[in-house]
């Protein structure tokens, strides 16, 4: 363990190889973003289905509010590493290119030139998907249940 961890530092070269392995995971923690996203919506999706077609009454309906509420605490851990790994590929890209190249990094253009800031972030699309699902674990079984 002493080995990998000792081999696996970058002190002062090798920003590329690092700038890879850090978009690697941003793009790793997006896909895993949206597949709690999916696995949610397909648990309370199936929940529902099952406690209606076995004439389920009353709280048993509102068992998928704390799971919603589980999964977008894991999405907002998600989404903050994400916004925290851009930070970090920005000031990759402004250390690695400064004074070698006439132009800027992907994600430094991407941040100063994106028109639709508000619709272009993780986190904003998220929140909207969160409680939009969690309106309706809340609000649903009023009318499911009867």
């Amino acid at each position: 363990m002493t080995e990998r961890v000792a081999k696996s530092t970058v002190p002062g070269g090798d920003y590329l190889e690092m700038y890879k392995l850090l978009h690697e995971e941003r793009v790793s923690l997006a896909e895993e973003a949206r597949k709690l996203e999916m696995a949610a919506i397909t648990a309370v999706a199936a929940l529902y289905a099952w406690l209606a077609t076995h004439n389920v009454h009353g709280a048993p309906w509102y068992i998928a509010v704390p799971l919603v509420i589980l999964g977008a605490f894991r999405a907002i851990v998600l989404g903050e590493r994400i916004l925290f790994i851009k930070e970090y590929l920005k000031l990759i890209e402004q250390k690695a290119l400064q004074g070698e190249f006439e132009f800027q990094g992907y994600e430094n253009y991407f941040s100063e030139n994106t028109q639709y800031k508000w619709y272009m972030h993780l986190r904003y699309t998220v929140a909207i998907i969160w409680i939009v699902l969690l309106c309706v674990t809340i609000i649903a079984p009023r009318f499911l249940a009867e």
